[in-house]
């Protein structure tokens, strides 16, 4: 049985995903609150998450990865090859063959646990005209 793959993105009420400049304009406060239910959404995510799959912006440009508390194969979707990055028990996966490559890999790394696509614009339009994101 293969897990769920799902697109984690923070939307305002009015449509948008990022601020004027593609700042994060606040989106993602919630997320790192010490009170309220960030501390249950993101257990949950932790539990369920057996790869991940970003948009290169997303990645950043931290040639070293980030730290992050999902310790799982991360795959970035860039057009730059880039060596595998470990950090923090995390791999950080650059594919520059496209979605479906990058789809692939996720699915082959988490076994039975669910994919969490994130990223911006690009990356949620991809996923989801793909019809790949349930």
């Amino acid at each position: 049985m293969m897990g769920r793959v799902f697109l984690d993105l923070a939307v305002s009420l009015d449509g948008f995903i990022a601020g004027p400049k593609g700042e994060d304009a606040g989106l993602h406060d919630w997320y790192f609150a010490q009170e309220g239910a960030a501390g249950a959404i993101k257990r949950e995510l932790l539990d369920r998450i057996g790869a991940m799959i970003l948009g290169h912006t997303a990645f950043g440009t931290a040639p070293d990865g980030f730290d992050t508390e999902y310790r799982v194969p991360q795959f970035i979707l860039t057009h730059t090859p880039l060596a595998t990055v470990e950090r923090g028990g995390a791999s950080f996966i650059f594919v520059t063959e496209g979605m479906e490559s990058a789809l692939a890999q996720a699915r082959a790394a988490a076994w039975e646990k669910d994919i969490c696509v994130a990223g911006g614009a690009q990356t949620a339009q991809a996923f989801l005209k793909a019809g790949v994101c349930g």
